[in-house]
């Protein structure tokens, strides 16, 4: 898994969370989440796209994105998006502590703090979250001959 920006003159930095398709893993490092509610906020992008966006052409790849990352919070359930620091948590709110952040106030995304409750994927579903409130796509290349070195 590896940050990427590009940087656009009509897009502006377009910020993205790269993980690489395997045999093993078609979804590399996000396949915990495949069949999941979190799986709506994955894009899978083809190889080409990427190269070409690695390479200064950038439309290809726009176009493969969709919706905004601040929007993909949304669309987890509750039962899998709920913070899992609730019990011990001094500043927990259940309107807030969730991966599309403050139902009330429109703050984008959850606090810093934040830790998803789904068992052995933690860490990835947390930096996943994270990103998304940092607007940072997250994008899975399908293409076998892509790498990222």
């Amino acid at each position: 898994m590896r940050e990427i920006t590009l940087q656009t003159e009509t897009q502006g930095n377009i910020l993205l969370l790269v993980s690489v398709a395997t045999e093993d893993a078609p979804w590399g490092d996000f396949e915990p989440l495949r069949g999941t509610s979190w799986q709506c906020g994955i894009t899978l992008v083809s190889g080409k796209a990427m190269s070409h966006a690695l390479h200064g052409y950038h439309l290809p790849l726009v176009r493969e994105l969709g919706r905004p990352p601040k929007a993909n919070g949304k669309q987890v359930k509750d039962a899998e998006g709920a913070c899992a620091l609730a019990g011990g948590c001094l500043g927990w709110d259940s309107k807030h502590c969730r991966p599309s952040g403050s139902l009330k106030n429109k703050e984008p995304g959850p606090p810093d703090c934040y830790e998803a409750p789904i068992m052995g994927a933690t860490f990835i579903t947390t930096r996943v979250c994270l990103a998304w409130k940092e607007g940072r796509h997250t994008v899975v290349v399908t293409s076998p001959e892509f790498s990222l070195l």
